[in-house]
Order: C-alpha cells, then sequence, then structure tokens
C-alpha cells in the first residue's frame, strides 16, 4: 500500500517529489524510535524502499525532459523572486478555498458554509495540537505548518521570471490532508486513556457538519453546470428550469452521494467509537479487582 500510494502521489505533479521529501522528514523526525528500528527490521520494508527508490528514480527523469509546453503571457511574468514570496506570503489564506474545494474552470469556489465548516473543525483540531500536544509530535506539527506555509512563496519566487504567477491552492494538497493528520496522531499520543465529556455528541456533530459540508460543495459543483452560481439563478431553479441534464438526474446523483457520505461517515465513528481498551484502562480494571472480589 505504501509503495502504491508513493507511486500515485510522485506521478501526480513535479513538486510531489518535494512532497513526499517532506512527509519522509516528518515521519522521521515524530517517529518512536523503537518501533521505527522494529518496522526496518522486516526485509518487507527494505523491498519497499527499494521499490520507491526505482520509482522515484524514473519520475525524476521524466520531469527533467523537456516537454516543449505551449507558452502562454502568464500574470507576473518576469517580476522579481522577491516580490512574488511576498505577494504569495500575503496570499497565504487566500488559497484557502483550493485546499477544500474549487470547481468548474477554477470559476466555482466551494460555498461558503462548507468552508466555515472546514475551518472551524480543522482549525480546532490544529490548535489543539499545537497547544496540548508535546515532544516530537507537537516538533513535528508545527514543523509540517511551517513547510505548509513557506513552500508555495519558494516555489513561486523560482518559477516567477519564466512561469508568472502560477501556484494554486490545490498544488499543496498533499500537505494539506498531512495537516489533519498529523494533528490527530498528536493529541492521541498526548490524551490516549482520556475520556472527554460528551464525546460521543461531539464526534456525532463533527462528523454531521463535515457531512453536509461535503454534501452542499457537492450539489454546489452541480449547480455551476446546471444552472450557473450567479446571483439570478436559485436552487429551485435547478428543478423547475434546468439548463443542463447530467446522464443521471441531478437529485440521485445528490442522493447517492449523500448516502456514501453517511456510510463513510458511520464507518469512522465506528472506527473511533470501538477501539480496543488502551494499557491505561485494562490496568484500572485490574487494579479495581481486588475491591470487586472483597465486595463479592
Amino acid at each position: 500500500m505504501l509503495v502504491v500510494s508513493v507511486f500515485f502521489l510522485v506521478n501526480t505533479r513535479s513538486i510531489s517529489l518535494g512532497w513526499l521529501l517532506a512527509i519522509t522528514a516528518a515521519a522521521i523526525l515524530m517517529a518512536d524510535w523503537k518501533t521505527f528500528f522494529a518496522v526496518f527490521r522486516r526485509p518487507a520494508s527494505w523491498v519497499a524502499v527499494g521499490l520507491i527508490g526505482v520509482i522515484v528514480a524514473l519520475v525524476g527523469v521524466y520531469f527533467l525532459i523537456p516537454k516543449g509546453l505551449t507558452q502562454i503571457a502568464a500574470l507576473g511574468l518576469g517580476s522579481s523572486p522577491t516580490n512574488a514570496f511576498q505577494v504569495m506570503l500575503d496570499q497565504t489564506f487566500g488559497f484557502g478555498a483550493g485546499w477544500i474545494g474549487w470547481f468548474g474552470w477554477l470559476d466555482a469556489p466551494p460555498p461558503g458554509a462548507t468552508v466555515v465548516i472546514w475551518t472551524l473543525l480543522l482549525g480546532a483540531l490544529v490548535v489543539g495540537a499545537v497547544v496540548l500536544a508535546r515532544g516530537r509530535l507537537r516538533l513535528g506539527l508545527i514543523a509540517w505548518l511551517v513547510v505548509f506555509i513557506l513552500v508555495p512563496p519558494i516555489t513561486q519566487a523560482a518559477l516567477v521570471r519564466d512561469w508568472g504567477f502560477v501556484w494554486q491552492g490545490r498544488y499543496a494538497l498533499a500537505l494539506f490532508v498531512g495537516i489533519g493528520i498529523i494533528a490527530g496522531i498528536a493529541l492521541d499520543d498526548r490524551f490516549p486513556d482520556t475520556v472527554i465529556p460528551n464525546f460521543r455528541r461531539l464526534l456525532i456533530t463533527g462528523l454531521a457538519l463535515l457531512g453536509f459540508a461535503q454534501v452542499l460543495a457537492f450539489a454546489w459543483a452541480l449547480k455551476r453546470y446546471i444552472v450557473g452560481l450567479d446571483l439570478t439563478h436559485s436552487w429551485i431553479q435547478m428543478l423547475t428550469h434546468p439548463q443542463w441534464h447530467p446522464p443521471v438526474p441531478w437529485l440521485v446523483l445528490t442522493a447517492a452521494y449523500a448516502l456514501v457520505t453517511l456510510i463513510a461517515a458511520w464507518a469512522l465513528y465506528r472506527a473511533v467509537t470501538e477501539r480496543p481498551a488502551t494499557t491505561a484502562a485494562v490496568t484500572e480494571v485490574h487494579e479495581q479487582e481486588p475491591a470487586l472480589s472483597a465486595a463479592r
């Protein structure tokens, strides 16, 4: 699975080799060393590393071959790298919609509710992890956030003279996904046995909000094609005066997407709430056994 994941990652864009480097560095930085060495005592790990090395070498050679791409008069062509770095740094969160979802020919940003929900939930997760996590995992999260913020300006500064301002928010999706994963791991390590009050309610609420945000974004993307997103076209017009029809009715598509989202949310809920008992929880039960026996 690791080899297949790396194969698809490094074949998306040339900068994906940089994403792989960042992922590898973060994994080494945050790894428990006993587990790390235990993993690499397995022959399968060295086979995987060898295959990944071959994949990376071939992809690197491919990206170095000139492709004869058509030159276009891009915005900011010939600008100074310093100016490009400053502009990109200023616009860091201006690319936020591209991390969540951007549809059509980059002319349909996600609905505001979707952006707000993602920002609130992921923001709370990241802030909580930065404040409460500890050790190598906290350091790894902070380092990852620094890379996430600085790589786009550095990359754009290197390209601006020849290519202009070409960066899009979706180019950093591999790093954006990592933010939530690392923050979650850091908090889980910090509070492995803590029972959070009303945890199930919080989990259900969070999953419900995320599910709603995803389904809304899906329907919003369909609206872009069926009637358009300008203020003169409403959701009702999708039912009464559609200007385009997908091969499958859009209501059926949306219902199917909502069903898949519901199943995914249920699976996540089960995975979180039915985890095996942790060491501390088992120890607590054993410590209570003598008292329970005396009571019997």
